[in-house]
C-alpha cells in the first residue's frame, strides 16, 4: 500500500497483465492506531533485511518468524535494480511510504476501508 497515485500506477503495471489500483479510505487513528506495527523508518538494517528477503522472493524462515508477531510493516519504498554480476541492489526511494499488510485476520479488517477499484486497459 502506498500513498502516491504513480508509484500505485507504476507497481501495478509492471506485476501483472491486467493491472488494478485498490483505494482505501483510511482513518490512521481508527484503522491504523491499534495494529500491531513493525516501523522501518528508523532501522535501515532491518529495512534491508526484509525488503531484501521480499524482493528476491527468498523470505526466509527468520524472516517470516520474525513478521508474524506483526499486523503490518511501514517504511520507505524501495527501488531495486541489478549491478553488472546480477546481484539485487535495493535503495530506500526519498520521502516515500509504504505499508505491507502482514496478517490476516489484519488484512480482513482493512478490506472494509475499500473504498474503489481502478481497472487498467493496457494498450
Amino acid at each position: 500500500l502506498t500513498d502516491n497515485f504513480d508509484e500505485a500506477l507504476n507497481w501495478a503495471n509492471s506485476t501483472t497483465a491486467k493491472p488494478a489500483i485498490l483505494i482505501f479510505r483510511v482513518n490512521r487513528r481508527e484503522h491504523l492506531d491499534d495494529a500491531r506495527k513493525l516501523n522501518l523508518y528508523e532501522n535501515g538494517n532491518k529495512w534491508r533485511e526484509i525488503v531484501s528477503s521480499f524482493r528476491s522472493g527468498k523470505r526466509t524462515a527468520k524472516t517470516r518468524k520474525s513478521l508474524n508477531e506483526y499486523d503490518l510493516i511501514e517504511g520507505p519504498a524501495a527501488t531495486v535494480t541489478r549491478n553488472e554480476s546480477g546481484e539485487l541492489v535495493i535503495e530506500q526511494k526519498p520521502s516515500s511510504d509504504q505499508i505491507c499488510l502482514i496478517s490476516d485476520d489484519y488484512a480482513r479488517n482493512f478490506r472494509q476501508t475499500l473504498h474503489s477499484a481502478m481497472f487498467l486497459d493496457l494498450l
